[in-house]
């Protein structure tokens, strides 16, 4: 190691040293790094064996686990001992695990004292890790929804369950398509949509709505959609205000040329834009104002048949016209209306043609007959059979 100065006898020197302890471990090492392994390649190995042990272990704890909590299934029984009665269904999962992975089989063989992992805490650390994990997600998320539902149990005991419904982007692995103009398209879109039908949903699902208005609403939101056909370079302006602020790019896409003999018929769709307008956004709108137009022809058929009983109709028609309706609702319900209907509904409009002028549904006629002018009821029993029958007709 401190070298030698001694050439006179160099050889004999040399064989000194290649059989002292100093040479045979410097080999030694030599050797290992030359089989890029180290002197504790075999300690490692063990604490890398260990390591995987203990990993397939505790993945399949994690999965009972996970199993047992989505299933809302009791964890624990009377006994935590595997191979005895009433272990739990969590012990006898892992004990049937057993019989089929040498992992769990040599876990379950461990000494009393040893470390297993399958104690209540454990259980408890996981399934809490998860919930901290999912509500991260949920706050993370740009949109969520959530659905709340109560049932009873068997002890008349409400139970009460919610579910959250997110969306995860992973813009590392899909900032291709996150960035996609025609997503942002997509978003919009459904925005236009939904801030129409969202506002028309929920006005029919009110208990206090009547048909006649939700006819109403549903001819508004017809017409709504079929402006929004019609408004593409709107949607798309709108779009690009987006795209822009939240920093995608907007590229152009290439055009082909064309020879001097092709015709503008022989184009194809290949613009993204351009498929997504009449691929997506055509047929969906389609869809929807087919949709709506069905349901509101049913409606307005049925409006249309009780128009003999509108306020505003019952005030301004003429005699005839109030007759022509008449007789199409009484016809519908010739077991409800007497021949007489005629009669009671010019006789209602000469008394109280004044307090009907400020009425403007049925709901309203029906009640200033019950609760106005109740004592002159039994002298329009049509006229009330018919308002009644108008209001129990379900809107939705």
């Amino acid at each position: 190691i401190s070298g030698m100065r001694d050439w006179q006898h160099v050889f004999r020197n040399i064989m000194i040293h290649e059989t002292s302890d100093c040479h045979f471990e410097a080999c030694l090492v030599y050797n290992q790094w030359r089989l890029h392994s180290t002197i504790d390649k075999d300690l490692e190995s063990k604490i890398r064996k260990k390591a995987s042990y203990w990993r397939q272990v505790l993945s399949r704890i994690f999965n009972v686990t996970l199993t047992l909590a989505m299933s809302n299934l009791a964890f624990r029984g009377h006994r935590g001992i595997i191979g005895e009665g009433n272990s739990g269904n969590f012990l006898s999962i892992v004990e049937l695990l057993t019989k089929y992975n040498p992992s769990l089989e040599e876990l379950v063989r461990k000494p009393k004292g040893s470390t297993t992992y399958l104690s209540p805490k454990i259980q408890n650390k996981i399934i809490y890790q998860v919930t901290e994990g999912i509500i991260n997600d949920i706050k993370n998320a740009l949109f969520y929804s959530v659905i709340i539902d109560t049932t009873q149990d068997l002890s008349k005991v409400d139970q009460l369950s919610q579910v959250f419904r997110y969306i995860t982007i992973r813009f590392h692995e899909n900032t291709s398509t996150a960035k996609s103009f025609n997503v942002v398209l997509m978003i919009v879109f459904q925005t236009k949509v939904l801030e129409a039908i969202n506002v028309l949903s929920k006005m029919l699902q009110s208990e206090t709505q009547e048909l006649g208005k939700a006819a109403e609403m549903l001819e508004n939101a017809y017409n709504l959609m079929k402006d929004l056909r019609n408004s593409f370079f709107n949607i798309r302006q709108s779009v690009v205000k987006v795209a822009q602020t939240w920093g995608f790019e907007l590229k152009r896409a290439p055009e082909a040329k064309r020879h001097f003999d092709e015709l503008s018929a022989d184009q194809q769709l290949t613009e993204p834009e351009s498929q997504f307008k009449v691929n997506v956004f055509y047929i969906s709108i389609d869809i929807i104002i087919a949709q709506l137009d069905h349901w509101f022809q049913s409606l307005k058929e049925i409006v249309h048949d009780f128009h003999s009983v509108n306020p505003q109709f019952l005030v301004e028609s003429s005699d005839e016209d109030l007759h022509v309706a008449e007789v199409t609702l009484a016809s519908r319900y010739a077991a409800d209306l007497s021949p007489n209907f005629t009669a009671q509904l010019l006789s209602l409009r000469s008394c109280w043609k004044s307090e009907i002028k400020k009425l403007s549904t049925v709901k309203e006629l029906a009640t200033m007959l019950i609760v106005k002018q109740n004592t002159f009821l039994s002298s329009f029993p049509d006229v009330y059979t018919a308002c009644m029958l108008f209001v129990s007709l379900p809107v939705t």
